[in-house]
């Protein structure tokens, strides 16, 4: 229930549950914010993550540190690193991005399409004799099935992360 919440909001603020458009992958990040009221909407997105869900943080100083999300209050965000737990000021956090994991199961599923498509395409019998049909289908599984392994392991490259909170852009007018 608390994911089926977290997409609604980042849907609203999107924009992407009023216009029934998602934007791309490239698109897919907060806008700059400059009202503290807004700011604070979103980082209520951080506070109701699922515990041990794992995060990305970029920080200003440092860059990005990984751990896993234990509890985040007005002023602070709690990762679990490696048995210890981290406390990060708010003010420190340009964007807090949740992992998703990476998309092999999704590449497999593509390739699969793919493979099965082109087998299909290109092994379509001249007569319909059985050694014809038998063919296409040997033919279709077999890319069908090459398909799908080679589009899991480029899914296996791919991290899907979502972007949960950005901080706003300071020195806007």
């Amino acid at each position: 229930m608390r994911i089926l919440t977290l997409m609604v909001l980042t849907a609203l603020i999107n924009g992407t549950f009023l216009t029934g458009c998602a934007p791309s992958r490239a698109q897919m990040r907060f806008p700059p914010v400059t009202s503290a009221q807004s700011v604070d909407l979103l980082w209520s997105l951080v506070a109701a993550i699922p515990l041990d869900s794992p995060l990305d943080v970029d920080l200003e100083p440092e860059g990005r540190i990984r751990g896993r999300f234990r509890l985040a209050d007005e002023r602070t965000l709690l990762l679990e690193q490696d048995g210890a737990i981290r406390s990060v000021p708010r003010a420190e956090i340009r964007r807090v991005l949740l992992d998703r994991g990476r998309h092999a199961d999704d590449g497999a599923l593509w390739g699969f399409g793919t493979g099965t498509a082109i087998g299909l395409s290109t092994s379509i019998p001249a007569n319909g004799s059985d050694a014809g049909r038998d063919f296409m289908v040997f033919w279709t599984a077999m890319l069908a099935g090459i398909g799908a392994g080679i589009g899991a392991l480029i899914g296996v490259f791919f991290k899907d992360r979502t972007v949960i909170y950005e901080a706003p852009v300071s020195g806007l007018k």
